[in-house]
């Protein structure tokens, strides 16, 4: 006589083949999962670069109170306090992040935690570096005097992401 069940055969192998698709399928799973983070960690890289650039593109080419044709910070200057960075140059060697509970990494002013109301993206383990640097027309560096141009370049550092490097050259415009 013929039985319809399953033997227990069966049911291993059925369940072994099942344990095996389960495995690949999770495999898939934490692949797109890696890259989805990967995507999402590097967009808000990129911004953070953007952010820092378009800040640093909107000041003036040189210190506007400031006759030497100084390079960096003058003095009495700091980025968050007044007076502010107020030129281009200001920014050579600027870093921050990852934030400590002293001085935490910073957009606007505004703390890089995550937290707040409404909710803030957390950028704690980003960091921002910027070289300034004065160039020629050719882009070849020039000497820490007055030039016509400077070559700013911002890299974001972060989980899941190669730096990402931008770079942007200000020109010295003559008053119209």
């Amino acid at each position: 006589m013929y039985n319809k069940g399953l033997t227990f055969l069966e049911i291993v192998i059925s369940l072994f083949i099942l344990a095996i698709a389960l495995v690949g399928f999770l495999q898939i799973f934490n692949t797109a999962l890696d890259s989805s983070r990967r995507s999402t960690q590097e967009i808000i890289a990129t911004n953070l670069a953007r952010g820092l650039l378009a800040e640093i593109m909107s000041k003036h080419f040189e210190d506007p109170e400031s006759e030497t044709g100084s390079f960096g910070i003058e003095a009495g200057e700091t980025r968050h306090e007044t007076p502010a960075f107020d030129d281009v140059d200001d920014y050579d060697g600027y870093q921050d992040g990852p934030p400590s509970t002293t001085a935490p990494l910073t957009v606007g002013g505004g703390l890089m935690d995550g937290g707040g109301s409404p909710p803030r993206p957390n950028y704690s383990d980003f960091t921002r570096n910027v070289i300034v640097e004065n160039v020629d027309k050719d882009l070849n560096p020039a000497t820490k005097g007055s030039t016509a141009y400077k070559h700013i370049t911002v890299t974001v550092s972060g989980p899941y992401v190669k730096d990402i490097i931008i770079d942007a050259v200000k020109v010295n415009l003559p008053a119209p």
